[in-house]
């Protein structure tokens, strides 16, 4: 089950399979996931959303476990991050998606790609 809650502050949350993730949405048109590598959170993207908004609706996610989302205790795999973001993806009804990543977050985009 998934729900979604605005914070205006910090970004947006949703739940997804239990656990509640922060991310944000910038602009219109085609959407596009970026994908942040392992350690890090969606402000590594900071200076390629803007540019990228200017054409797209972005979307940049602190992946569980990093950034502000929630820490759960979990088996953190590849393929528990590929899982996830085909949830979020699915929890904000975003069918097809152009994929971004960067390090583990490019491994993630292809597994997901290929699921």
């Amino acid at each position: 089950m998934s729900t979604r809650i605005v914070n205006s502050t910090e970004g947006e949350y949703a739940t997804v399979n239990g656990v509640t993730v922060r991310y944000i949405v910038r602009g219109t048109g085609s959407p596009v996931l970026l994908i942040h590598g392992f350690g890090e959170f969606l402000e590594v993207w900071a200076f390629n959303i803007d540019a990228l908004a200017k054409h797209n609706q972005v979307y940049a996610i602190d992946l569980p476990g990093h950034g502000l989302s929630q820490k759960p205790k979990a088996d953190y795999k590849l393929s528990f991050f590929t899982n996830f973001v085909i949830s979020f993806m699915s929890a904000l009804e975003l069918e097809q998606v152009s994929l971004v990543g960067h390090s583990v977050g490019g491994a993630i985009s292809l597994e997901a790609a290929i699921n």
